[in-house]
């Protein structure tokens, strides 16, 4: 799940708080064609063009294998998909339609991807109204994974714009080494006022990302000891023996919990100095299907 609030690169160094709310892009480029049926629902568009994807390859099995590897969606759900059992999440569709498409840019699979698609992406990821000012690719995303500094200075840029110094203070000459990394691929911008605010490509933000990044930033900005202070702070923990359909509000109700902070935002003066994250991640306590 997840957006970045995006600061212009002529906010004068506006501060925006983080918000994770983005989609996976993995792949690698190719040609297909899609059918295109407006008057298809969802499951019905999504499995013709997976199988359509799928009719390219001599042996449908690996192809579907090979189409999971790819897109990061467990073959279960993509055989679910098939057989019209499953409704894909907006994330999902990205991740799907990034190795279809053979598109990693966000912008490029909504242009491209079949009408009750684009409608589904445009009706449930924030992102998309930020307009086609911004990319959203995969290299930034996998710098993000790999590079602990790059993803402080990306989240930094976005909610509370630094200079050379403060990353050099913080993370020594190697930060200034990914500082103007970040710079060359222009997701970071240089304003006239000497700080760095986020540039024009952006990462996409998958799940792999969020738990990286969100994980991260708890462990670095997470106060325990601000816990019996009113207002500073939140955290929780809970774990129980669950029914399925208990599972399913619990995540009904997170997912409704972040769309309402994303509503606020939009709400004057909420928007201040305050430089902030929120993170959630909700699951069961079994190890990952191999």
């Amino acid at each position: 799940m997840s957006e970045i609030s995006p600061v212009p690169s002529d906010s004068g160094g506006e501060i925006r708080p983080l918000l994770l709310y983005l989609s996976t892009m993995n792949s690698e480029l190719q040609e297909l064609s899609l059918s295109n049926v407006p008057q298809v629902n969802l499951r019905e568009q999504v499995q013709q063009d997976i199988t359509h994807y799928l009719e390219h390859f001599d042996n449908p099995k690996k192809a579907l294998a090979n189409l999971s590897k790819r897109s990061e969606i467990h073959i279960k759900t993509l055989r679910r998909l098939l057989l019209l059992s499953h409704n894909p999440s907006y994330q999902t569709l990205y991740k799907l339609y990034s190795v279809i498409l053979g598109a990693n840019n966000v912008q490029d699979i909504i242009a491209a991807a079949p009408a009750v698609v684009r409608a589904k992406l445009k009706k449930n990821d924030p992102q998309v109204n930020q307009g086609a000012r911004f990319s959203y690719l995969a290299d930034v995303e996998a710098e993000l994974q790999n590079d602990r500094v790059f993803a402080e200075l990306y989240v930094l840029a976005d909610t509370a714009p630094f200079t050379r110094l403060t990353a050099q203070k913080r993370f020594g000459e190697y930060g200034l080494e990914v500082l103007h990394k970040m710079l060359d691929m222009r997701v970071v911008h240089l304003q006239q006022d000497g700080t760095f605010v986020l540039g024009s490509r952006r990462a996409s933000f998958g799940a792999a990302t969020i738990k990286k990044v969100g994980l991260q930033l708890t462990q670095s900005y997470s106060k325990p000891e601000n816990t019996d202070i009113n207002y500073a702070n939140h955290m929780s923990l809970y774990f129980e023996s669950i029914s399925e359909v208990t599972l399913r509000k619990w995540i009904d109700i997170d997912e409704k919990a972040f769309k309402e902070k994303l509503e606020l935002l939009k709400q004057p003066g909420a928007k201040g100095a305050i430089p902030a994250y929120t993170f959630s991640s909700t699951d069961t306590l079994k190890e990952p299907a191999k």
